[in-house]
């Protein structure tokens, strides 16, 4: 999927009324969301690398100097108040417009900690070049918010919960499917037997001869015709086909 269907099918899915149901509707499972998602975050880890390059390359410019950036990447290593106090004391910009960006920081950290921290150490690595290290923290920050009960952790957990049962009950329809196949088999093996212990001029003959036995066969081992007529017609079917499979080898 593409970023743009990514995003539309997210938004889909938290849209709908029974969020589960649409994710496998869409998805098919949620290993297949979660792998998509993880082509988007990377996708998504670029942009922000962009846009965290932009934002840090002005200050980076005029400071100028890389001991001032390593001031700055291990104050904002150590927590992002210190960096804005920092900035806001070096005169970038007045301590009260940072004001709501540190209430917002602070609520996010209480609800998304590590979403937080990991967001944080990204762009002190950012600050000192370090990119690869700032995607994976990046990265990680972005998985963190992913799995947030709140943004899609429970819905992928209902979603889950959902395929299991449903995995479960095919599961057991098929072991269901085996048994029967299973003494539907044994029942045709057990008419073949008696058709090869005595002579009989043709199919039509053994089949009249053996119904009732072979009938009552069915019954002890779980195979159940539904009626004497039906089975007539099944019986001679097989000895049919095993007479023409003789005829062949």
């Amino acid at each position: 999927m593409k970023q743009r269907e990514i995003t539309q099918a997210i938004t889909q899915v938290l849209a709908a009324e029974n969020k589960a149901k649409e994710l496998l509707a869409i998805f098919g499972s949620t290993q297949n969301m979660q792998t998509q998602l993880v082509k988007h975050v990377d996708i998504f880890v670029e942009e922000i690398v962009n846009v965290t390059a932009e934002v840090f390359n002005p200050i980076i410019k005029q400071r100028g100097e890389l001991p001032d950036r390593e001031i700055m990447a291990k104050l904002l290593d150590s927590s992002f108040n210190d960096l804005i106090e920092h900035n806001a004391r070096t005169g970038h910009f007045p301590i009260d417009s940072a004001q709501p960006i540190i209430d917002f920081i602070k609520a996010s950290h209480k609800s998304l900690p590590l979403a937080v921290d990991y967001f944080r150490h990204s762009l002190s690595c950012f600050l000192l070049g370090l990119n690869n290290a700032g995607k994976k923290y990046l990265a990680l920050s972005i998985i963190e918010v992913a799995h947030d009960d709140v943004f899609l952790g429970a819905l992928i957990d209902d979603a889950q919960q959902k395929e299991y049962k449903s995995k479960a009950a095919s599961d057991a329809g098929k072991k269901g499917k085996d048994k029967r196949w299973e003494a539907k088999e044994k029942t045709r093996l057990y008419s073949i037997e008696l058709f090869n212990n005595k002579n009989y001029k043709n199919s039509n003959q053994a089949a009249e001869a053996i119904t009732e036995q072979v009938y009552e066969y069915g019954r002890t081992v779980g195979f159940y015709f539904t009626g004497t007529f039906q089975a007539n017609k099944t019986i001679y079917k097989w000895l049919l086909n095993e007479v023409k499979l003789n005829k062949v080898h």
